[in-house]
């Protein structure tokens, strides 16, 4: 049975690179591949989608987060994925349709331009906006020297954040929040390139029937948006399922369900005491250094670190 992915983002072609033996057909509704994206994510979560290393611009080994005249140091091992072009690279490697809209009928079926096509049906199609969200706004300037990614907090930007991600060609600058997050991006003395954005799910995951992969499960990290991490721990699970045992894929929703929701709920209890949880955080943690590895991905386990 023909393997029918709806969806040509990240999480559709990824996942459609990982079972070319099944000979999956993608259908995208986008002109082209190729969203522009931070793409930060850890080591093991790149391991997990089985791409070239020539994907990765960047290795991180510190975060400093910044609240104020207040910093607190992160030994991390993080890499940034060139989103953009691997989707370009791996559109041409499947069977991939783009404009082209295919409807859901059924886990068994969908319809293509009036055209009724049976296989086994894995929705990709993305987040529908429907839900909570922030906003993110990102301007890519021209590159600084520096090694490390800095996290930059503020009272008056509950429950976001802002960034600077220095890369080889160029610098990544940005920030995500509720309101007028523009206002909150770094100010940076380079050459402004290029600005992008939009908003980002922050809702608790969701159920989807028959088998589904990326946001259209709303299985981003909440505080970060990042949607890489969930893509990747679904692949296996869901190849098992082709191959006939479905167990896997159940049971890989059941833990990220959980982490997910987790994640939201604490994000919702920072939020509604915002000032008070940066001045408790940072004048504990004030000028210290943490190790952290899966808490980068599973961000519940984070404030149980924190507070060690």
């Amino acid at each position: 049975m023909r393997v029918l992915i709806v969806g040509g983002g990240i999480a559709g072609l990824a996942l459609a690179h990982n079972l070319r033996d099944f000979d999956p057909v993608v259908f995208d509704r986008r002109r082209f591949p190729g969203k522009k994206c931070t793409g930060i994510i850890s080591r093991w979560t790149f391991t997990r989608l089985n791409v070239s290393k020539e994907y990765v611009d960047a290795e991180f080994k510190e975060i400093v987060m910044r609240y104020g005249n207040r910093e607190i140091h992160f030994k991390v091992d993080l890499l940034r994925l060139n989103r953009e072009r691997l989707e370009r690279d791996l559109s041409r490697e499947v069977e991939y349709y783009p404009l082209t809209n295919a409807e859901v009928v059924s886990p068994k079926e969908i319809l293509v331009r009036g055209e009724r096509l049976d296989g086994t049906v894995i929705k990709a199609t993305g987040w529908d906006g429907k839900g909570r969200k922030v906003k993110a706004i990102e301007m890519v300037y021209e590159p600084i020297d520096s090694e490390v990614i800095t996290v930059i907090l503020h009272e008056e930007n509950v429950g976001g954040f802002s960034w600077v991600v220095p890369l080889p060609d160029k610098t990544l600058v940005g920030a995500l929040g509720y309101g007028d997050v523009f206002r909150f991006v770094p100010k940076l003395d380079r050459r402004l390139i290029e600005v992008h954005g939009g908003p980002i799910p922050r809702c608790k995951m969701r159920e989807v029937e028959g088998l589904a992969i990326g946001d259209v499960l709303c299985s981003v990290k909440t505080f970060t948006g990042g949607g890489i991490f969930s893509i990747s721990k679904l692949i296996e699970p869901i190849r098992k399922s082709l191959e006939g045992d479905p167990r896997a894929y159940e049971e890989e929703l059941r833990s990220l369900r959980k982490e997910i929701n987790r994640q939201y709920r604490l994000v919702s209890l920072a939020e509604r005491a915002w000032r008070t949880s940066l001045r408790l955080g940072f004048s504990l943690l004030d000028g210290k250094t943490l190790s952290v590895g899966e808490e980068f991905d599973l961000h519940s386990l984070l404030l149980g670190r924190l507070l060690h």
